[in-house]
């Protein structure tokens, strides 16, 4: 498993965190997840999962996909010409090795963001 977050990833992160006048913890706080969910992650100890980011996607009022992306965790797109990858695919990705529980949680946040 990769366990190092993207450089960009954290200036993105640290810009949204000025812009709402927050440290880590409260960041975390605010996504409600534990602050070692970010500490580990800076420390390259272990990523950002999937369900962490999307939190800290609505917490920091940024798009969810945007997010993934940046983090590594869907794939970036090189060229604005090139087509979104499906919603078939997106899912796919969000729910690939996810227990039962982990699967109903993200059909939650999904339609809560699509509220």
């Amino acid at each position: 498993m990769n366990t190092t977050t993207p450089e960009d990833f954290w200036y993105w992160f640290d810009d949204r965190q000025k812009k709402f006048d927050l440290n880590d913890y409260g960041v975390a706080r605010k996504a409600k997840i534990s602050h070692t969910v970010i500490s580990q992650a800076r420390r390259g100890v272990r990523p950002i999962g999937f369900a962490s980011l999307l939190k800290i996607a609505q917490a920091l009022e940024t798009d969810p996909v945007f997010s993934l992306r940046l983090s590594g965790l869907l794939p970036r797109e090189t060229d604005d010409r090139k087509e979104l990858p499906s919603e078939d695919m997106i899912w796919r990705t969000l729910i690939k090795g996810k227990s039962a529980s982990e699967k109903r949680w993200l059909i939650k946040v999904v339609r809560a963001i699509n509220k």
